[in-house]
């Protein structure tokens, strides 16, 4: 992430929204909250589409993509992703 910053020339502070890529494990949920925590102090609003759509490789930056487009609305958040039913 903190590469990822650098290259797109971008603190930390402004990122205001993040979609998670962790696997939806226990174990990678805390690692990713740990990254996220050295790199930005309190985190932005996150959300990840994992646990709905699975890990799909290929796809993923397709998917994560789409469901990060409505996180562009003027209050730049948009809420976690809920399961049916």
């Amino acid at each position: 992430m903190k590469e990822a910053l650098e290259r797109a020339k971008l603190k930390a502070d402004e990122i205001r929204y993040t979609n998670a890529q962790g696997t939806g494990t226990e174990n990678n949920d805390e690692t990713d909250s740990v990254a996220m925590q050295r790199l930005f102090g309190p985190p932005p609003p996150s959300a990840s589409t994992n646990s709905f759509t699975g890990h799909t490789l290929g796809a993923s930056r397709a998917i994560h993509t789409g469901s990060s487009v409505p996180a562009r609305t003027p209050q730049d958040t948009a809420p976690p992703p809920q399961a049916p039913g």
